[in-house]
């Protein structure tokens, strides 16, 4: 049996094949080529044990420096076919061969004149163990592929918790003080290389929301990551963003917004509540946040948004009319875009822009083609696209100023969101310019993203559409349409916009930077000014909170069924004082829009539309074929 010798415990131990393969090497002999002449690497023959004249079986036999062997029980790398001497041992050296079962530790010092101590090998679990260096030289040998080296997870190096210091001695109040915190260079992540390969070569860069739940699965909760001259720490744990967000202080920054930053800069316009920061961001927030945060003053919109939701069934019914099979709706997606750009822009600037009509007015189409140009990797369209849009929310809240002094000449009372930034007088007009551009983008993608594959999902399950149904028809009369205070009487209907929030969360990754105060986060010690990324795909699709979590159950968030989750699993519209302004209204879009199309229909006695995915695998647009229900007499 061939095996390899070496020192531990001041006696010999052979590694054989099978233990040799289990550390992950390879090639003849397990890896482990004969020394070849000329070769600048190579190991140990592993035909017969060392001499013991040059590796004795007990340090008090061998004066002066503990060989390679002796202290790390590993196998000796040599240069040029020579075996060192313990002299030209390097203390510390990492030995490109761990013996599995051991741990190498520093041997103690010892005092002069005093017979040397053996070193100990502390036992420590079985886990993958990597060569970082090539085991034979460009003479002879097989070597190790270097790219399946660098794609393995690579677990962080073992630490032992501080001690009593050697150089004076020590005391026990200090061995049993405090543990050492660790600071974020000691977390597993994959390095620059492995990144690069990931995000270009494996083709991740268009689908890091799927590198999320790999990263998770390989590093653990948390991890480092690198890219360019970003250090981030990534969050993938629900436990482990609550500890990090109750450490909030009273003005938390998300990333840096830089592009949106310097069109402003560029631009000489206000900043908004996205791209302000510290103290004016909180005052601007508390201005922002009355009128639409609290459910009850959500409510105030309601009629608003109903009268939005009538012209989308109005459009659905009308391009299901001029398909040629009567029932399809192709690119509901897009249609549904214009309803929630339709609806936001309504309850922000208290004006129809016309974004469901049969024919779209030049200068709003305009306005909804700077916001899908804006995302192309051109700078110069870049600022034309907000100069675009800033231009439109411009002349739609002078307009509306104009409206207000005439009302108030004739004592008549106003109302509305942006009658009430304008006339609280505790923003300027400048910032009432930039908070509406903002929210206005802000508003959109999540009300728009989440009814399109809430549909595709009903379409594909007929039995969570069959339920939604009958709730709806038990709690809303068949003389009109569901309104907002039927909404907390039907779980099925919430559920369903949660669980689509949780498959496909509108912002699958979101930022964290706390600039006012280091973060402790377990045993990790974070300075300030950390960038946090914080992982809610990964989140979101944890097993542990979420069992099949790929699958489409809406039940899993109703009263009594499922396993209960983490409140930090599953939050689409943040947390905390950074939290989503326009949570509330977004809400009552989606919950509006959802009940209407798949219930009562509408006025010319559709009374349930049955949305059917069409998928052509040429086309990746959501096509639905809706389909009158008949009700049995």
């Amino acid at each position: 049996m061939s095996s390899i010798w070496c020192t531990a415990h001041g006696t010999r131990r052979a590694v054989t094949r099978t233990q040799h393969a289990a550390a992950g090497l390879h090639g003849p002999v397990a890896g482990v080529p004969q020394p070849a002449q000329g070769a600048r690497y190579g190991l140990l023959s592993a035909q017969s044990p060392p001499s013991s004249s040059r590796y004795p079986a007990s340090r008090a036999q061998q004066p002066g420096p503990v060989p390679v062997a002796q202290r790390t029980g590993c196998a000796i790398l040599y240069s040029r076919g020579a075996v060192p001497s313990p002299r030209r041992s390097v203390p510390g050296a990492r030995c490109p061969v761990p013996v599995p079962g051991c741990r190498p530790r520093t041997a103690p010092r010892t005092a002069p004149g005093a017979a040397p101590r053996h070193p100990r090998c502390l036992p420590a679990p079985p886990r993958p163990v990597r060569c970082r260096r090539s085991m034979a030289g460009p003479s002879g040998g097989a070597r190790r592929p270097l790219l399946p080296l660098l794609l393995r997870p690579r677990p962080p190096p073992p630490r032992s918790s501080p001690g009593p210091s050697r150089r004076t001695g020590g005391s026990a109040a200090a061995a049993a003080g405090p543990a050492r915190l660790k600071g974020p260079e000691e977390l597993p992540g994959p390095g620059l290389l492995r990144t690069f390969v990931w995000l270009f070569l494996r083709g991740y860069l268009l689908h890091t929301h799927r590198l999320q739940v790999i990263s998770r699965r390989l590093y653990g909760p948390i991890w480092k990551s690198t890219f360019g001259h970003y250090r981030n720490i990534n969050i993938g744990s629900p436990v482990v963003l609550e500890q990090l967000l109750r450490q909030e202080g009273k003005y938390p920054m998300r990333s840096d917004m830089a592009l949106w930053k310097e069109h402003r800069d560029t631009r000489r316009l206000p900043y908004g509540p996205f791209t302000e920061e510290g103290e004016r961001w909180y005052r601007l927030r508390q201005v922002l946040n009355k009128r639409l945060l609290k459910p009850s003053e959500a409510l105030l919109y309601a009629d608003a948004i109903g009268e939005v939701v009538s012209d989308l069934m109005v459009r659905l019914r009308e391009e299901r009319s001029r398909s040629p099979s009567g029932v399809l709706v192709g690119d509901v997606a897009n249609l549904l875009y214009r309803f929630a750009l339709e609806g936001i822009s309504y309850i922000l600037f208290e004006t129809r822009i016309g974004c469901l009509k049969q024919q779209v007015p030049a200068e709003t189409q305009h306005f909804i083609d700077s916001i899908n140009l804006m995302c192309l990797p051109f700078w110069d369209r870049y600022l034309d696209s907000w100069d675009t849009i800033f231009a439109f929310g411009k002349k739609l809240i002078d307009r509306k100023m104009e409206e207000l002094e005439g009302q108030v000449e004739r004592g008549k009372e106003v109302s509305g969101y942006l009658s009430y930034l304008l006339a609280s007088g505790r923003l300027s007009l400048d910032e009432v310019y930039g908070s509406v551009a903002e929210l206005l983008l802000a508003g959109v993608d999540t009300t728009s993203n989440t009814l399109s594959w809430a549909l595709y999902h009903l379409s594909r399950d007929p039995d969570i559409q069959e339920t939604l149904y009958q709730e709806l028809k038990a709690v809303v009369p068949a003389d009109r349409f569901p309104a907002a205070e039927d909404i907390p009487k039907l779980p099925m209907l919430r559920a369903i916009i949660k669980e689509t929030l949780r498959v496909y969360p509108v912002v699958p990754t979101n930022a964290r930077v706390f600039y006012e105060k280091d973060i402790v986060i377990g045993d990790y010690l974070f300075p300030k000014n950390t960038l946090f990324v914080l992982a809610h795909y990964a989140m979101s699709h944890d097993e542990t909170y979420f069992p099949e979590p790929e699958r489409f159950l809406p039940q899993r968030w109703l009263r009594g069924h499922g396993s209960p989750h983490h409140p930090f699993s599953s939050i689409p519209f943040g947390y905390g004082v950074r939290a989503c302004v326009g949570r509330r209204i977004a809400e009552l879009e989606m919950h509006l829009a959802l009940a209407r199309v798949t219930g009562m229909g509408g006025p010319q006695g559709v009374t349930r539309a049955v949305p059917t995915p069409l998928l052509p695998t040429d086309d990746p647009a959501i096509n639905l074929e809706f389909i009158a229900r008949q009700e049995p007499h």
